[in-house]
């Protein structure tokens, strides 16, 4: 929800990114995509070291919103992993409002989105339009 603050229209999250030392603030990555397209391996890739559990059986895969703390550097990042989108085990929206829910809970405002998908595909599929365009509404 967004609220008026001194003319200026801000949600909670922001408000509350505002109140606290921008310096000693992590950066929040959220890394979402569908089931299986190694969202895991790019938490493990960017972090440096492996964080997120990889896997190729259907137990490795990620069925609730798992947070991942490293340090690159001086600087501090938090990645937020999300389920799997256009999972027939769950509906988009049902990710989408866990996600929400875990953010709000954490006071999280989210700093970058990575969209997860396979490149071994000649085109761009309107479903990941889609997904994306349902993340950029609730985020």
């Amino acid at each position: 929800t967004r609220e008026e603050t001194e003319g200026i229209v801000m949600s909670s999250q922001e408000k509350y990114c505002l109140n606290q030392n921008a310096k000693d603030m992590p950066i929040h990555i959220l890394v979402i995509g569908k089931t299986r397209v190694g969202k895991s391996a790019v938490i493990n890739a960017i972090a440096g070291v492996k964080i997120a559990r990889e896997g190729k059986n259907t137990k490795d895969i990620t069925r609730d919103v798992n947070r991942h703390d490293f340090t690159i550097g001086d600087v501090k990042y938090i990645a937020w992993e999300a389920p799997g989108l256009q999972d027939i085990s769950e509906k988009d929206s049902v990710v989408i409002s866990k996600l929400k829910n875990v953010l709000n809970r954490e006071h999280t405002y989210i700093n970058l989105v990575i969209y997860c998908t396979l490149m071994n595909r000649e085109r761009f599929e309107q479903s990941e339009e889609i997904a994306i365009r349902h993340i950029t509404e609730a985020f």
